[in-house]
């Protein structure tokens, strides 16, 4: 691909020396030139693509002349490259060729190394090329990474993906998987020195389910990240979203809660089925038990049955 790559003489639309006195305000003023070309002076996006490859040493990248590596598109989600704006291109050993339209957007590339654990290699496009970009090379790929919010909990096809964005993906599936089947209503995914840990909560109790290797813990998180629309940039402060799934026995709403410790950000995913709620006679409620509640259900205020399940604990 670095034969479609291409760098430019002084880009039109530009006066002798007027890039190099942007180039020179942008840096003062600590914002990305980028910026200053697209809002402040409101320039065609070929013009600033252009211009971003002049001044800043970025390769110009015409897309629609360029072969998308599938090995490349399979590590980045769509939502990630749709919400960054972003394609990748080309992958080579650790490092990820990505095109984007602001190749100084530091957030960006460091949410997008965090999902591929690759270092990423900016090269400029304009966002209507790489817009269409997504559109038409993700369409293509129907062995793209499936996000089991959209399809069933099923193993993943493994073979179809890089080895270790396959493992990711197939761990997520088996963890989710495992909670629906032991009907857990709480999975624990704890980072730890060595590796993370996983507990599912059964009948109200923490059982230890699966170790993880290090390697796993940034990758798993931010597959999770992406699948409860998470910021997988923000590392240091609480999140909470939440996953819709199927199964093959229903709808699984997923709730999901990051916290940063010591070691990362711990994850909580509290499993709620769809399944219909469980009458007063199955609950195990001795006779005693069952004629207080159903005597506070029949109250006016019913009062006396939010005292009583106030004092039930929840499961996390």
């Amino acid at each position: 691909m670095s034969k479609e790559l291409e760098r430019t003489g002084r880009p039109a639309g530009f006066a002798h020396g007027e890039l190099d006195l942007l180039t020179a305000s942008a840096k003062a003023r600590n914002v990305a030139l980028w910026h200053v070309l697209t809002v402040e002076r409101r320039l065609p996006e070929d013009v600033v693509a252009s211009a971003l490859s002049e001044s800043l040493g970025f390769s110009r990248v015409r897309l629609d002349a360029v072969q998308v590596q599938p090995e490349a598109l399979k590590l980045l989600p769509p939502p990630v490259a749709r919400k960054y704006v972003c394609l990748p291109l080309e992958l080579t050993d650790r490092k990820l060729v990505l095109a984007m339209a602001n190749p100084q957007d530091i957030h960006a590339i460091d949410a997008v190394q965090s999902v591929t654990d690759r270092r990423v290699h900016p090269v400029v496009a304009t966002r209507r090329e790489i817009l269409k970009g997504i559109d038409r090379h993700y369409a293509q790929i129907s062995t793209a990474p499936r996000v089991f919010a959209e399809t069933d909990l099923a193993p993943a096809d493994e073979a179809s993906q890089p080895a270790e964005a396959a493992a990711i993906v197939a761990v997520c599936h088996q963890i989710l998987f495992a909670a629906v089947k032991a009907d857990a209503s709480d999975v624990h995914i704890e980072p730890g020195p060595t590796g993370v840990r996983v507990r599912l909560r059964v009948d109200g109790m923490l059982r230890d389910y699966l170790d993880l290797p290090v390697w796993m813990q940034r990758q798993l998180l931010s597959r999770i990240k992406v699948l409860a629309s998470l910021d997988i940039a923000q590392q240091r402060l609480p999140q909470d979203g939440r996953i819709k799934a199927r199964s093959r026995d229903g709808a699984i709403d997923v709730r999901v809660s990051t916290l940063p410790t010591q070691y990362g950000e711990k994850i909580v995913l509290r499993v709620l089925g769809s399944s219909a709620a469980p009458s007063l006679l199955d609950l195990g409620l001795s006779d005693t038990q069952f004629a207080v509640v159903d005597e506070a259900l029949h109250q006016p205020s019913r009062s006396t049955c939010a005292r009583f399940c106030g004092r039930i604990p929840t499961s996390s």
